[in-house]
């Protein structure tokens, strides 16, 4: 079975520069993103004859059908299929193209995880890819995290893999008292006619979140990715509805709703410390 859109896609961008990833932001949101990866599937099985080298670093997975196919602003992008032939179910990957890394993760593996046997279509657009020869590179596998919190792949991939996560944990944490207070503000008038209010300024408080550690000081690397990206999937959710202008009764609702995702997160990211034996403090 491929696991197609019906989980939301999930990338990190790494070793991006600030211009990079202003750039990236601006040209693939996510509806463009989801987009493009559809129609570069339906070019992966018509027209994508080229099929590029792979250099897998895992056991237990396998990567087939890679094609180069062209998304929608002309510039060359990879289509593969990643399949897990192991007997657990796969909690997060890496692969990589041209300087150009694409994470996979989930976040409730209960639910969302890609199940033994099972395939993960996708698409990896380089950075920079226009006027690059993609069929003279190497598409890598780097590395590979599990449910049961086993890994395959170089130390290094693995270890970013782990650190992005903390990040996402402690944003979770950081962000939590905030999405509390919201939903009590909401819930304090019966009418939830300042519902829109009371969003519009939670967005502003959880974008201002400092990406601290415990002990007061910036966090750094891979730990601030993912603390950043964790917020920011968290404020394009609710600045979604506003653009899907909800009336102010059903935003309630709405917010109940990302707050809910968002408690399976962050469950998910204590359980992975949790069994792994490792303290997130």
């Amino acid at each position: 079975m491929v696991k197609g859109l019906r989980f939301r896609i999930e990338q990190v961008w790494i070793g991006m520069t600030i211009k990079q990833r202003a750039m990236f932001k601006s040209q693939y949101k996510l509806g463009v993103t989801l987009a493009i990866f559809g129609i570069a599937v339906t070019a992966l099985a018509q027209h994508g004859k080229e099929r590029l080298p792979v250099e897998n670093r895992t056991a237990s997975l396998s990567i087939d059908n890679t094609a180069i196919v062209s998304n929608q602003n002309g510039s060359p992008a990879v289509a593969f299929r990643l399949t897990n032939k192991s007997k657990k179910a796969v909690l997060a990957y890496k692969v990589s193209i041209n300087g150009t890394d694409l994470i996979r993760e989930f976040f409730a593996p209960e639910r969302e995880s890609i199940l033994p046997g099972e395939s993960d279509s996708n698409l990896l657009t380089p950075v920079d890819g226009i006027g690059i020869d993609l069929s003279s590179q190497t598409f890598y596998l780097k590395a590979a995290i599990f449910t049961d919190r086993s890994a395959e792949g170089d130390s290094a991939s693995i270890e970013e893999l782990k650190t992005l996560r903390k990040g996402r944990l402690l944003a979770c944490r950081s962000m939590q008292p905030v999405l509390d207070e919201l939903v009590k503000e909401i819930q304090s008038d019966s009418t939830h006619s300042n519902a829109a209010d009371a969003l519009s300024t939670t967005i502003e408080r959880l974008k201002s979140l400092p990406p601290d550690d415990s002990d007061g000081k910036p966090m750094q690397g891979k730990l601030a990715s993912g603390f950043q990206d964790a917020v920011g999937a968290v404020t394009s959710e609710m600045e979604s509805i506003f653009d899907n202008h909800l009336p102010q009764a059903s935003i309630f609702g709405a917010v109940t709703a990302i707050i809910r995702r968002q408690d399976d997160k962050s469950k998910s990211f204590e359980d992975f410390f949790r069994i792994s034996g490792t303290t997130i403090h």
